[in-house]
């Protein structure tokens, strides 16, 4: 019996401890978020920025919202990665002794069979903290909203695809809610391919004149392409 992805993301975020400790001269890289704080924070098996990364990936509508709205949130729903170690470490010292801070800054995500998420804006530490601590809800600004749709996408080798109107166009992971593909625009990295995977995206090979054409780029001396 497999396991359902779904249900392991409708379980929320948590919060793994690494082995070590953290890494100096990271402070200042949110990528390097794990290293630098010894905590890498999931949902699912899926570390949560990549996670945000691939839902932005198959947006089909993002809104900013005029008036932020002011809200309880589910905390398991907040995906924040501490990146910092020192500001993750005031943030618990600042929540034990009570001193809450503003509220964070979230964006909604809308995903079909499961329940809303928030990417984070401002107050990741915070959302942290709050885990950390075992509260059920912390108070939040929605600020945007984005609404995901695996099922109107696809991807062609490592190329995504909006599907509309029968057709397939070619789209920016990082703006596929309206952006064609450059012709040098990045194609999806694999982490991201296998995260689409794991929420049910359809996935084909590249066509065949693509598949010619990287066989050629591989097999041509690189003295020729000079």
């Amino acid at each position: 019996m497999g396991i359902d992805i779904m249900e392991c993301l409708r379980a929320g975020v948590t919060d793994l401890r690494l082995p070590g400790t953290p890494m100096v001269g990271l402070e200042n890289e949110r990528k390097a978020g794990p290293s630098s704080t010894a905590v890498m924070s999931v949902i699912g098996p899926i570390q949560v920025d990549l996670f945000v990364a691939a839902v932005n990936a198959i947006a089909v509508k993002r809104v900013e919202l005029q008036l932020p709205e002011q809200v309880d949130v589910e905390t398991k729903y907040v995906l924040a990665q501490p990146w910092r170690f020192d500001g993750m470490v005031d943030a618990v010292r600042c929540h034990r002794d009570g001193l809450r801070g503003e509220r964070v800054k979230l964006t909604r995500i809308h995903l079909p069979g499961l329940p809303d998420m928030y990417s984070m804006i401002d107050g990741c530490h915070r959302a942290f903290a709050a885990r950390e601590f075992g509260d059920l809800v912390m108070p939040a600004d929605v600020q945007a909203e984005i609404f995901s749709d695996v099922s109107a996408f696809c991807i062609e080798g490592r190329v995504l695809l909006h599907e509309m109107d029968g057709e397939r166009r070619p789209v920016s992971p990082s703006h596929s809610s309206g952006s064609s593909l450059a012709p040098d625009a990045p194609v999806l990295t694999l982490d991201i391919i296998y995260v689409l995977q794991a929420l049910g995206i359809r996935i084909f090979p590249a066509p065949r004149k693509a598949r010619l054409d990287m066989s050629v780029a591989k097999a041509t001396p690189a003295a020729s392409l000079q």
